[in-house]
């Protein structure tokens, strides 16, 4: 006798059908399914795979990658640099490691606008540098980061500061809250309009502390130290801070982001602080460095060739 009752189905593929039209579905396929899924993806182990393995893994506030040499908790909510550590491991760090290839072995980095410690963190974990002292002024950022810390045993030879980085010691600064990006907050002088509806974004206070206070009491040496700096259009504010850093010709590293200087007025400021500090920049860039002289001309063809109107046109710039 037939095991098909009368009138049913006569294929898999039928009955498939029909139990997608009642309801009546195996909750243990599903799963059996989604495990078998899982389980290529992490065996393929190619950044978009990794990509989708970290995207359904994310439950609560926190997640966790660790497909790079470091490891580290990271932001759900944050679209962009948790991410990309998902994917790749790193953020950023092959323009780390371009720009030490002009600078040689480094003892101290300073790394203002810290995140979650995708710079220091391996530049110290890897001995590329001895030490790093970070600066980062979002009160969740900053839990992040000491998780990192601790996570990756360097937590004694990273020093953390929970401030913003700016022109005066002692004020209270407003700092804007990027949704989805936690690599876009941003210290706040105007609150008009903009491309990403920045003026809607929630703001925070932060304290601010002049760079050059901030690293006095560890006198790192200007020929083997750097600062690498990623604020958001801040980076003039920072420098206004740091007269002894940029007169001992300490070597920056900056972003070069029309839009986000404009928002700040502070365009001409930072092109101001590099042609007068700095003879030369190199312009760290994917397909490789381009080493220039830091002249007004330099800055004049870079804004030619960047959107003002685009807070995404933007490219690292190291001076020295």
């Amino acid at each position: 006798m037939s095991d098909i009752a009368e009138g049913a189905p006569a294929t898999h593929a039928e009955q498939a059908k029909t139990a997608l039209a009642t309801g009546a579905i195996d909750t243990r396929d599903l799963l059996d399914a989604w495990r078998a899924m899982l389980a290529l993806v992490d065996k393929l182990n190619l950044p978009a795979c990794r990509e989708v393995e970290y995207q359904v893994r994310q439950h609560g506030l926190f997640n966790f990658s660790n497909c790079g040499r470091e490891a580290y908790v990271t932001l759900n909510d944050d679209r962009f640099i948790s991410v990309e550590l998902a994917r790749n491991g790193e953020y950023d760090f092959a323009k780390f490691q371009m720009a030490l290839g002009f600078l040689g072995p480094l003892d101290t980095v300073v790394d203002v606008g810290a995140n979650i410690g995708t710079i220091c963190i391996p530049a110290v974990a890897r001995g590329l540098a001895r030490r790093a002292i970070a600066i980062e002024p979002d009160p969740l950022n900053f839990r992040v980061l000491m998780a990192n810390l601790h996570l990756n045993d360097v937590a004694e030879r990273i020093v953390a500061h929970r401030c913003a980085a700016g022109p005066r010691d002692g004020e209270t600064l407003l700092l804007e809250r990027a949704l989805h990006n936690s690599g876009d907050h941003r210290i706040r002088l105007r609150d008009q309009p903009g491309a990403l509806g920045e003026e809607r974004r929630v703001v925070v206070e932060t304290p601010s502390r002049r760079l050059d206070d901030l690293l006095a009491p560890h006198d790192p040496d200007p020929a083997k130290t750097l600062v690498w700096m990623d604020v958001q259009g801040f980076e003039a504010n920072v420098m206004a801070g740091a007269p002894r850093l940029l007169a001992s010709r300490t070597p920056f590293v900056v972003e070069f982001c029309p839009y986000c200087l404009d928002r700040n007025g502070a365009t001409g400021a930072l092109i101001e602080h590099a042609t007068r500090h700095f003879s030369r920049l190199v312009v760290l860039a994917a397909g490789g460095p381009q080493e220039l002289p830091a002249t007004p001309e330099t800055f004049a063809r870079l804004l030619a060739a960047l959107d003002p109107a685009n807070p995404f046109s933007a490219c690292d710039l190291l001076l020295f």
